[in-house]
């Protein structure tokens, strides 16, 4: 039986704690279970409160639908941050748009996509916010933070600290 609760964390949670093992996520050929899933997030958390991301603050993330993807969405909401997707299909300006009117606290985004370098778009974004975006599966470029850097600033944060920012 599938239960009735409050926010899509809280099923995180629910299904990491009745059934670790079973497969949560398959991207391309790594399949993570509930309890790998519900670590995974939160790493993501525990980086997004260290970077000062609080209740409310927005998070955008230009991405397309990948692994990363969803372990800032589930971080994000898992502390009460609003996640704000950003499609790379998306030229320039319809991007600006975006982040101006929301004014995330945070940008991270794909470095690459095939053969597009998404580095220029993202410090287009970045910049006119003083914003320092943070760059996945690509090294990061000038200017931006890369993914293991901003995962190691969340080991600050302790479990006592991350389950008071899901309260």
């Amino acid at each position: 039986m599938i239960p009735h609760l409050p926010t899509v964390p809280d099923y995180l949670a629910h299904w990491a704690q009745h059934t670790p093992d079973a497969p949560a996520v398959v991207y391309r050929d790594q399949t993570l279970t509930y309890a790998e899933l519900a670590v995974e997030v939160d790493r993501v958390a525990a980086a997004l409160l260290a970077s000062g991301v609080r209740p409310g603050d927005r998070v955008a993330v230009l991405a397309n639908p990948s692994r990363t993807f969803w372990l800032t969405f589930l971080g994000s909401l898992s502390i009460g941050a609003v996640w704000l997707g950003l499609n790379p299909k998306y030229r320039l300006p319809e991007l600006a748009y975006n982040v101006d009117n929301s004014r995330p606290s945070l940008l991270i985004g794909m470095g690459r996509f095939g053969d597009q370098d998404f580095a220029p778009t993202l410090s287009a974004l970045a910049a006119p916010h003083g914003l320092s975006p943070i760059v996945f599966d690509a090294p990061a470029a000038e200017g931006a933070e890369d993914w293991d850097a901003f995962l190691a600033r969340g080991t600050a944060v302790d479990a006592a600290a991350l389950a008071a920012a899901r309260e």
